[in-house]
C-alpha cells in the first residue's frame, strides 16, 4: 500500500474506493498529447506503485518481488529498478514514500508493524529515536537528510496517539502540537527550508492540516463548508496542496498559498491532491463514479485548471494512469495505472513532457496504399538530418543522446520510415510507397533530430 494512502486510512478513515523551465514550456504546449509515458517495469511480478520522484527524475515507490514480498525500489533512466530490499530480521516488506535529490529514499518496512526506514548511500537504515513505542512510517526527506512522518507514541495504560516527528542525523524530535500531547499528528511533506506540512486530529474530532515553520504549527484550515482535511505536500515558497472533504462531504483537492485555501476539485466526483511543484502544478487522482477504480490521474495549475492525464497522452496507449502522486520541476509525473484491462491500478508510470518544435504533415493530410505518400517537416534547423518514425501503439521511447527531461518521442517501439535533411528554409520531405494490404491500419507518426533532442507533435493517420 501507499505510504501516504496508509495515512490516509488511519487518520482520515476512508477506505480504498473513496479514496525557460517547465513553467515556460507548459503554456507553449498547445498539441492535445502533451506527455511520453514510460512503465517503469517492476521487480520480479507486476505489482508496482511509484510513490515520489526527485529533480533529476529518479522515482521511488515499491513492486511485489518473487519473493512474494513488496520492496521499496529505486528507479534511474533509462532502468530497470533497483531493488532497495528491507532491513534484517523483519517479514521482508518495505516500500518507499519520498525521495530527496541526493538519491536518499525513506518509507517503512515490516507490514504489521511499519518502521520507519532510510535507504541511503547503499545502507539500510531504520529510524528510531527516544520517543516511546516501536512503530512508525516515513513519508519524505529533504536534501539535509531532514526525515519527517509519524510515530505511534505510547502514553501508558495502554494508550497511544499518534506523533508527526523529523529526524536528522540520528535524532528524532517531536513536532509541536497545536493543543495537547494526547492528540494525534502526522507530517507528510518537507522543502529544503525545513518547513513540514501534514495533519493534527482537532478538539472537535475534525483532522486539520498544518505547516510547521520553526517547529510552530500553523492552521492552514479547512474548505467553506467542509470537514476533515489534511496536508500532503510543499513546494519551496511555502505553497502546499492536499485533500479535504468539502459540502455535502466530497472530498475536493485544494491549493494553498499566502493564507489562502481554495477549492480546485473541476473533474469526476471527488478529487484528491498528493504532489506540488514550484510552478504550483498540482497532481493526484479523482474518482470519475462510484464504480471501484474508476480514477483518473489529473494535473492543475492556475493557467489551465484540472485536467484528466489520460488526455494528453499518446493515443493507442496500452495504459489507464488512475493515480499521480508526485511532480517535479521538469514537469515529470509518476503514479499508478492499470493496463490491457487489468482491474486494478498495478503499474507504475512515469509521465514527461514533450517539447515540440517541429511540425509534421502528411500531403493533403492523408496516406493511401497503394501510391507512394509525401510526409512534410517545417521548423527544422537547416542542414539537420530529420528522422521520420511511426508506430502503431502511443506510449514512450528515448531519443539517443538525449535525457528524458530533455525530450522524448510519444511512440511505443518505433520504425523508422526514412529521413531527410533540411532546406534552408528548414523543410524536410520523405516520400514512402504504401503497400495496399495496409489498408485500414491506424499510424501514429513523429519527427525527429536526435543531435538537437528536437521533435515535432505528434499526428495519427488512417491508412485510406
Amino acid at each position: 500500500m501507499n505510504a501516504r494512502r496508509t495515512m490516509l486510512c488511519r487518520l482520515l478513515n476512508v477506505t480504498a474506493s473513496a479514496a525557460a523551465l517547465y513553467g515556460a514550456a507548459a503554456g507553449a504546449l498547445a498539441q492535445p498529447h502533451e506527455y511520453a509515458l514510460f512503465d517503469l517495469g517492476n521487480l520480479g511480478e507486476v505489482g508496482s506503485y511509484a510513490a515520489a520522484l526527485n529533480e533529476a527524475g529518479m522515482v521511488t515507490g515499491a513492486s511485489e518481488t518473487a519473493g512474494p514480498e513488496y520492496h521499496a525500489y529505486l528507479w534511474e533512466a533509462p532502468g530497470p529498478m533497483q531493488d532497495l530490499g528491507a532491513p534484517p530480521g523483519g517479514d521482508g516488506y518495505s516500500n518507499g514514500a519520498g525521495i530527496n535529490n541526493l538519491g536518499w529514499v525513506v518509507g517503512s518496512s515490516d507490514f504489521v508493524v511499519g518502521r520507519p526506514t532510510l535507504w541511503r548511500d547503499g545502507e539500510i537504515i531504520e529510524i528510531t529515536g527516544d520517543i516511546p513505542g516501536d512503530e512508525g512510517e516515513a513519508f519524505d526527506v529533504n536534501d539535509n537528510g531532514q526525515v519527517v512522518g509519524e510515530w505511534r507514541e505510547t502514553l501508558g495504560g495502554g494508550d497511544w496517539v499518534w506523533t508527526a516527528f523529523v529526524w536528522q542525523d540520528g535524532v528524532m524530535f517531536r513536532l509541536k502540537k497545536p493543543f495537547s500531547s494526547d492528540m494525534s499528528t502526522g507530517a507528510l511533506g518537507i522543502n529544503q527550508l525545513g518547513h513540514i506540512v501534514g495533519l493534527a486530529i482537532a478538539s472537535d474530532n475534525g483532522r486539520t492540516p498544518y505547516l510547521w515553520r520553526s517547529g510552530e504549527p500553523i492552521e492552514i484550515g479547512r474548505l467553506p463548508d467542509g470537514g476533515s482535511s489534511a496536508a500532503y505536500d510543499i513546494n519551496e515558497t511555502d505553497e502546499v496542496t492536499g485533500w479535504g472533504y468539502a459540502r455535502y462531504g466530497l472530498a475536493h483537492a485544494w491549493f494553498w498559498s499566502d493564507g489562502t485555501m481554495r477549492d480546485i476539485h473541476a473533474l469526476g466526483e471527488e478529487s484528491y491532491a498528493y504532489g506540488i511543484n514550484n510552478f504550483a502544478e498540482v497532481v493526484g487522482f479523482a474518482t470519475l463514479s462510484g464504480t471501484l477504480f474508476d480514477w483518473a490521474a489529473f494535473h492543475w495549475s492556475e493557467a489551465t485548471g484540472m485536467r484528466d492525464l489520460n488526455q494528453l497522452m499518446p493515443p493507442r496507449n496500452r495504459y489507464i494512469f488512475t493515480e499521480a502522486y508526485d511532480i517535479n520541476d521538469a514537469g515529470q509525473i509518476v503514479g499508478s495505472a492499470r493496463k490491457n484491462g487489468f482491474p486494478v491500478p498495478n503499474w507504475s508510470l512515469l509521465l514527461t513532457p514533450v517539447h515540440t518544435s517541429m511540425t509534421l504533415e502528411a500531403y493533403n493530410g492523408r496516406l493511401i496504399s497503394g501510391q507512394r505518400n509525401a510526409l512534410t517537416v517545417t521548423g527544422a534547423t537547416p542542414g539537420n538530418r530529420v528522422y521520420f518514425a511511426y508506430s502503431e501503439t502511443g506510449g514512450g521511447s528515448y531519443i539517443p543522446g538525449c535525457t528524458l527531461q530533455e525530450n522524448a518521442l510519444q511512440l511505443q517501439d518505433p520504425k523508422t520510415l526514412g529521413s531527410a535533411v533540411a532546406d534552408a528554409d528548414g523543410v524536410a520531405r520523405l516520400q514512402r510507397y504504401i503497400p495496399r494490404p495496409a489498408l485500414g491500419r491506424t499510424l501514429l507518426l513523429q519527427a525527429v533530430v536526435p543531435g538537437e533532442c528536437a521533435v515535432s507533435e505528434l499526428i495519427v493517420e488512417t491508412i485510406e
